[in-house]
This record gives structure tokens, sequence and C-alpha cells, in this order.
């Protein structure tokens, strides 16, 4: 299944009023699959389109164990992403990850397209990918040596 994002959207893809109903799951900053529950016995269903589903006593489809702040909580500071449908999440997929529909412009402020007539700018690369790519490189120049045994720096797995 690959990613955290691309585990909500292989179920997504599955799960009736989902997938097969053009809409996607992605994982949020809080580690659960965006709209997905259990049914039981192996089944899913999708809160927003599915009118049964009921996400007050369903249990969340978790993604992850390991999500940091994201794109999400950009969203949440963007009046017009907070209020959208579809709000953002990170193209973990992509290969430079960003976050859906959230733009840097020149000026240094955020917009998000499918809202915002006149937003246009740099794609926002995905706040948690970045701070762990910076982690991982501070780490890897000022305390990695070749004589250590270890491959874990600041709890991340490093692949040699």
């Amino acid at each position: 299944l690959g990613t955290p994002s691309n585990i909500c959207q292989s179920i997504c893809w599955n799960t009736p009023y989902c997938g097969d109903s053009g809409y996607t799951s992605y994982c949020k900053s809080d580690g659960l699959c965006y709209g997905l529950y259990h049914r039981g016995n192996a089944a899913y269903c999708y809160q927003p389109e599915d009118p049964s589903c009921n996400g007050d006593v369903l249990e969340p489809v978790s993604c992850s164990q390991d999500v940091v702040a994201s794109c999400e909580d950009v969203c949440d500071s963007i009046p017009s992403c907070h209020a959208s449908k579809s709000k953002s999440h990170c193209r973990t997929w992509a290969k430079a990850p960003v976050c859906y529909g959230i733009f840097k412009r020149d000026d240094g402020s955020l917009c998000y397209g499918p809202e915002d007539g006149d937003c246009h700018g740099t794609p926002l690369e995905c706040p948690s990918i970045q701070l762990r790519n910076e982690a991982v490189h501070s780490s890897l120049t000022t305390t990695c040596t070749s004589d250590e045994q270890s491959n874990k720096v600041n709890g991340i797995v490093v692949v040699v």
C-alpha cells in the first residue's frame, strides 16, 4: 500500500460512496484516514457521502502512527480552505510533495486555489516533509559517523 495517504486512498477505492463516486481519502494530521470508518467484518464506509456511516459510533481508520503537523494545519489558517469541502492534504506520492490547493504568493502570503479566484504562486511544500528532511539533513551532517552502529537518527530509520 505504501505511504499513509496511499493506504487511505487504496481503502477508499474499494469502499462504496468513496472511490467509485469520485471522492478521495487521505491521511490527516491526527493519523486517521479522512472520512473512512470500520464497519466490521473487514468492511469500511465513507462518512461524508454514505448516509448509513455514523462516525459517532464507528471506529475511524488509522493510517499512520508517525504523522506530524500537516497541510491540514496550514489549511485551517486560510479561511477559504478551512471553509471548503475538499480542504488540503499532502500529496506524498508526488515527486515534490506539496499541499493540495495551497500556494505561496510572491509576497509570502498563502492562498487556496480551488476557492480563491486570484490564487497564483508556488505550490506549498508539505510542512511535515520539509521538517523531516531538515531534521534528517541536520542530524546526518552533525551527529552521524561511519563508526556508528545504529541507523536511527532522531527516531527516523536511515537507509544507507
